[in-house]
């Protein structure tokens, strides 16, 4: 049946060549002895006291942006990333891997953070070789290039692995730490004048913020910052590096071959909902969410980056914070109101996207029904076409007795999902914690014992209550079921 939407299957996934192909992690318990390519980033369970500064400085920076808070910001490309994450799969265990001894906290294994303040010559510059001469300028740090001499001298290895319209990102290692790899995003162009600093230190001020907020068990559902610093006119954002790269190039690699499994759908909403819900409480809208800014761990979890678009609440009036048009709500594009539902109808395109396996309009038609609550176009979204508990399919699979009701239901309930989350009117839609509420997520989050791209079978796990009725041993989940995601 032919839609007003492209459906991804069968189509090249951005022209990604075969030798690029996204490898699935393993899960946790199996992970391989020898490495295939050394690991990044830990855990990061940073102290508060590394930044004990920030909830300060982020009032700092905004602050100093006052009436100037309108300053526009270009949309970010969908496309950041290539797949060259999927190279690094293999690692040694976490104190292998990251040279950290048991006796020492992760904390001390990062550079100290430096303090936001109102002029980039207050953000530290990391050691280098002499600073060259006030006009001096590099060739290589045009916007052109994939090189850049001070990370070059700064670190032991450093590659570029993703570049947008208006910044490149690099995967680098630390000299003294070699297993200690982490992410720089770079801004391609020096800063110019007072509007691109103000603009530039919201997003540090923001990120370092949520960084600092230690006590909250969201906050593993987001991209922990590290560092930030100016040279020569641009500014440097530091980040752990997520090994499997985002969820843009996961979806694209396995979208081409089938649609994903609903359980894996409710697992990936589920997470990114508790990343949402972090930055909502935490006074803050993302106002850029989209699969090229949700990164996979080495588990297969899932963490909310970039945020670039990203504002404090309550907005400041008259400010431009457009994204990527796949993904924009309506009222953000007519009437420039900038609040948190605008984030959930994000969400629900995401969600859209991947339970229908489709790629996302930027115009025309098909983008206007969306907008309008019309999902006509994307087909179904929920696996089972009515009630099947107890019956075999047409393949000879039996329906296991503790799969989701939710997830055999003739109403559909991921249908029903996505269409609340896409309502076109804001106050319509639902907040974050009415979907972290909801019966399904629950079951969900209670279930699933993987990150989300992990592979757990058609209808998840078997609940642990259930496991211990028929007498099974937890320690021998992994030799009776494959977890692994199969592409």
């Amino acid at each position: 049946m032919s839609t007003g939407l492209l459906s991804k299957k069968n189509r090249p996934s951005n022209g990604l060549s075969e030798a690029s192909h996204f490898a699935p992690p393993d899960t946790p318990c199996k992970r391989p002895a020898q490495p295939q390519f050394s690991a990044a980033s830990p855990s990061f369970k940073s102290s508060k006291s590394n930044f004990s500064e920030s909830s300060h400085d982020a009032e700092e920076i905004f602050d100093l942006a006052g009436r100037n808070g309108e300053y526009e910001m270009p949309p970010t490309p969908t496309k950041t990333f290539g797949s060259a994450h999927g190279e690094t799969l293999h690692s040694p265990t976490v104190s292998q891997a990251w040279n950290i001894p048991t006796t020492k906290p992760v904390d001390s294994q990062f550079p100290t953070v430096s303090p936001v303040a109102g002029s980039l010559s207050d953000l530290k510059t990391p050691t280098t070789p002499a600073k060259p001469a006030i006009g001096y300028y590099d060739p290589l740090l045009t916007p052109s290039s994939n090189l850049d001499t001070l990370l070059l001298n700064k670190f032991q290895d450093v590659s570029s692995i993703g570049a947008g319209e208006f910044s490149t990102v690099y995967l680098v290692t630390e000299r003294e730490k070699p297993h200690n790899k982490y992410a720089v995003k770079r801004t391609k162009t020096p800063l110019a004048g007072q509007k691109s600093l103000v603009r530039r230190l919201e997003e540090v001020a923001i990120l370092k913020d949520l960084s600092s907020r230690t006590q909250d068990d969201d906050r593993e559902y987001i991209i922990n910052f590290i560092d930030s610093w100016e040279f020569q006119g641009h500014l440097y954002i530091m980040t752990e590096y997520c090994e499997n790269g985002n969820l843009d190039v996961f979806l694209a690699e396995y979208g081409s071959l089938s649609k994903l499994d609903e359980w894996r759908v409710w697992k990936i909403l589920v997470e990114i909902a508790f990343g949402l819900r972090f930055i909502h409480d935490a006074g803050y809208i993302h106002l850029d969410l989209k699969p090229a800014n949700v990164f996979i761990t080495f588990e297969g979890s899932l963490k909310i980056g970039d945020f670039g678009m990203a504002a404090k609440l309550p907005v400041t009036k008259g400010i431009e914070r457009e994204g990527d048009r796949e993904y924009i709500a309506p009222e953000v594009l007519a009437l420039q109101e900038y609040s948190k539902p605008a984030d959930i109808f994000s969400f629900g395109l995401v969600m859209l996207e991947i339970a229908a396996n489709i790629v996302l309009p930027d115009n025309g038609a098909p983008w206007h029904k969306l907008r309008s609550g019309d999902l006509s176009d994307a087909g179904r979204l929920s696996s089972s076409s009515g009630d099947l508990k107890n019956m075999n399919k047409a393949d000879g699979t039996r329906i296991p007795p503790w799969a989701p009701d939710f997830m055999l239901d003739e109403a559909g309930s991921l249908d029903k999902f996505v269409k609340w989350m896409l309502k076109p009117t804001p106050i319509d839609r639902p907040t974050i914690h009415n979907i972290l509420q909801t019966e399904e997520v629950r079951t969900v989050e209670s279930r699933r014992r993987s990150g989300a791209i992990i592979f757990e079978g058609e209808y998840g796990p078997e609940p642990i209550t259930d496991l211990h009725k028929t007498g099974k041993d937890m320690s021998m989940l992994d030799q009776d079921e494959d977890w692994r995601m199969e592409l």
